[in-house]
């Protein structure tokens, strides 16, 4: 079995590529550009409003994307530097779907993320008056996450995701301890957990956010050969505009457990894992969703308390509670205007906005002209631009919303495109052409991608009699149930040691 040196894994810069250098960057006449994207994305009618609208992607998908985002790039300049002209933008991740923002460098690089026996070490909380199992969090100090990419301690959400990858690499440690000696039970562990994450990343996130049809073409291109003797790279326009599509999708408020108070709204930034019961159950996130008859006072909810976290009207106990995605499209939940601590917000908007315009990216009309994909149509969408109390136009006073609907720029067009084109249910033709090019050239011009080592490689199940199987429709909830956190993110304690 190929097993890397783990020296050629440890992250280091690399530039990223353009997929349309010849096309002119996106810019307005009517006023800076800089001053412009400010104008439009500070404007609290025109991009924000508290709602949510769901859609038919469970909400944990978001979030998996957020972390398949951070292991694919990290551009850790400043949205206010300039860049001169042909100056390379540099990429402090691996530029492969290799988990190097989970496992740094290893246990030779990085040797504070793991104990002796390779495996991450976690932090245990606990908590005995609430009588629940004990359950771990990403180790900290002083409150500071100790992982490979600070990132992905950004909100709750992500934090616990990141750690169920470590339990399932831990796990996949117990599973080839006895088949292997050394340093190769670590490689071994390693390589089966990226090649789990590889597996869904095709074969479930995709399908999510593409649909059918564009997923079935990306399938079609990775039976076709391989991209060996290409270098691999991230084009900035995926990087800093067309993969950030998840933002749209982040929630008003979500229900970590079943547990909590469902009124409590618990928006961005979400708050650090305390104790249980205070804890992610992701049956709420992926998969089916949860038995409503498990949730202690579903029956004292009101409508309106319900449908603000379940979209919809009434669940009787026989139901199951899945909380959803809001829809892909133009508009943004205000969470998102003023992030980070009260001293320093963040407008997430804004800051994607302008990072688009550093990066020099084109006009999404420019691109979507150059290969063929039908344009927005805006005409569509101008419920978006008039306001629902006196019919007016909610666009800003100062700016046109003809030039900018005829000139819009690429993060924000994706949105739109993806509102009008799929309902906000998957990426329109432009973003999801993007995307799927991206993913299946990275596996295929990736020597140890499942795709080229092994490439009809399906992940095995255990099932209740104890024989591991083939499950061709492997799932994120699968890969979290087989790490040990999907029934509320609960570790069951039968050992001394913290990794069970």
């Amino acid at each position: 079995m190929y097993t890397p040196d783990i020296a050629s894994q440890c992250t280091y810069a690399r530039k990223f590529g353009r997929l349309f250098p010849h096309l002119d960057a996106w810019t307005t006449d009517e006023q800076m550009p800089s001053d412009y994207l400010k104008t439009i994305s500070d404007e609290q009618d025109f991009l924000f409003q508290s709602f949510n609208d769901s859609s038919g992607i469970p909400a944990g998908y978001t979030y998996l994307g957020q972390f398949i985002a951070h292991d694919l790039s990290l551009d850790p300049s400043s949205t206010h530097e300039t860049l001169a002209d042909n100056e390379p933008i540099w990429n402090y991740r691996s530029q492969a779907l290799d988990l190097d923002a989970l496992y740094g460098g290893g246990p030779w690089g990085s040797p504070f993320l793991y104990d002796h026996d390779y495996k991450f070490v976690l932090e245990r909380i606990w908590e005995p008056s609430y009588k629940q199992p004990p359950f771990y969090d990403i180790p900290r100090y002083n409150g500071k996450a100790i992982i490979a990419d600070k990132r992905n301690d950004e909100n709750l959400l992500i934090s616990q995701l990141h750690l169920a990858f470590m339990c399932f690499h831990n796990k996949m440690i117990d599973r080839c301890k006895g088949k292997f000696m050394g340093e190769k039970v670590f490689f071994e562990a390693r390589r089966l957990t990226i090649w789990h994450y590889q597996y869904v990343v095709v074969h479930d996130y995709l399908k999510q956010i593409l649909g059918i049809k564009v997923w079935n073409d990306a399938l079609r291109l990775l039976q076709i050969g391989t991209y060996f003797g290409q270098k691999p790279f991230i084009p900035v326009e995926f990087a800093s505009a067309v993969f950030r599509f998840g933002h749209s999708q982040v929630r008003e408020t979500y229900l970590f457990n079943q547990y909590l108070p469902l009124t409590r709204p618990i928006g961005l930034p979400i708050e650090k894992p305390g104790p249980p019961p205070f804890f992610v159950n992701w049956q709420l996130f992926f998969g089916t969703g949860m038995e409503a008859r498990l949730f202690p006072n579903l029956n004292k909810l009101t409508q309106t308390e319900i449908a603000s976290i379940f979209y919809v009207h009434k669940y009787e106990k026989e139901d199951r509670c899945l909380i959803h995605a809001n829809k892909i499209s133009p508009i943004f939940s205000t969470t998102l205007k003023k992030m980070g601590p009260d001293e320093r917000p963040i407008n997430l908007v804004n800051q994607n906005l302008q990072r688009g315009l550093k990066h020099k990216l084109p006009a999404g009309q420019a691109i979507a002209e150059m290969l063929g994909c039908p344009p927005v149509d805006w005409t569509a969408l101008k419920y978006f631009f008039i306001s629902s109390v006196n019919g007016c136009s909610k666009f800003p006073s100062s700016l046109n919303p003809e030039w900018f609907q005829n000139n819009t720029p690429l993060y924000y067009y994706i949105l739109a495109e993806a509102y009008q084109q799929r309902g906000g249910q998957q990426l329109g033709a432009l973003g999801a052409h993007i995307v799927k090019e991206v993913i299946v050239g990275l596996l295929k011009s990736d020597p140890t991608s499942y795709i080229n080592q092994k490439h009809n490689w399906v992940p095995k199940v255990k099932t209740h009699n104890g024989d591991w199987v083939e499950k061709i429709d492997f799932s994120m909830a699968d890969l979290l149930e087989m790490a040990g956190v999907f029934h509320g993110a609960l570790v069951k304690d039968n050992s001394n040691s913290p990794q069970t």
